[in-house]
């Protein structure tokens, strides 16, 4: 961070790549997404905070994915790679070189007076940040509206699953059965999970209420190195959290677990 250390440096998001579609087992991107990214306008002028500037040093992986805090205004690269921003508003790459890059991101999210006004104006697809799985439980919807019920914007909708999803239990303890690794199982039964189960849960809850929203991987976090004043992220850091999309604001963050 070539201008000073972010406030907790463990709770940032390193986002890479965002799912549209949940067949009940597993997250999958859409073959031809039609555009569902926010303008960059609107995170420039709608969005708080100061500017971060994240020099970034990456090793290359199977997926040619840029990691950098959401939402990525610029990423700038002279090493070799051509930063591409996608139709799902996710950053990929082209070229021979290793993903060494800067990228200039908010600090804040939009004050949330704003994200409660009445939501108009341009929404991403119906069809791919809506869509359910055809065999859903009845209980999850009827569950979204019982913990929303009297709420009228989908900011307080959101922070309200999210909270109640926090009062579950964290493990990386894989569930014993299939049965047991369904998403209705962890709901209603074992309350407990890894962030896949709460941000997939997130997900599907909000879009039961109408909000579009998709779960999105990355990284969260590091360890801070005093040696070298710099975060080292691995794969021990390795996330799931939700976009949940606000028109006129764009995709914002929830993090359940």
């Amino acid at each position: 961070f070539p201008d000073s250390q972010p406030d907790n440096v463990g709770g940032l998001h390193w986002r890479g790549r965002s799912y549209d579609r949940f067949d009940g087992v597993r997250w999958i991107r859409s073959e031809n997404l039609p555009p569902s990214a926010a303008p960059t306008s609107w995170y420039r002028e709608r969005w708080s905070g100061e500017i971060i500037e994240q020099r970034i040093f990456g090793a290359a992986l199977d997926e040619r994915v840029l990691f950098a805090l959401h939402p990525a205004l610029v990423i700038d690269s002279d090493n070799g790679i051509q930063p591409l921003f996608d139709n799902a508003g996710d950053y990929i790459y082209w070229g021979s070189g290793t993903p060494a890059y800067t990228a200039f991101s908010p600090s804040g999210i939009p004050p949330a007076e704003d994200l409660r006004r009445p939501a108009r104006g341009y929404r991403p697809s119906d069809d791919h940040f809506l869509q359910l799985p055809r065999r859903l439980d009845p209980r999850i919807a009827e569950l979204s509206d019982s913990l929303t019920a009297g709420i009228d914007n989908r900011y307080d909708q959101a922070v309200t699953i999210r909270n109640w999803l926090q009062t579950f239990g964290y493990t990386r303890q894989l569930p014993a059965t299939a049965r047991q690794a369904t998403l209705e199982h962890f709901l209603f039964e074992r309350r407990s999970g890894h962030c896949e189960y709460f941000s997939t849960a997130m997900v599907v809850m909000l879009r039961s209420l109408g909000i579009e929203a998709r779960n999105v991987n990355g990284f969260l976090g590091g360890q801070w190195s005093d040696f070298g004043n710099y975060l080292v992220v691995t794969q021990n850091e390795a996330h799931s959290w939700v976009e949940a999309w606000f028109p006129g604001y764009g995709w914002v963050t929830f993090d359940p677990p």
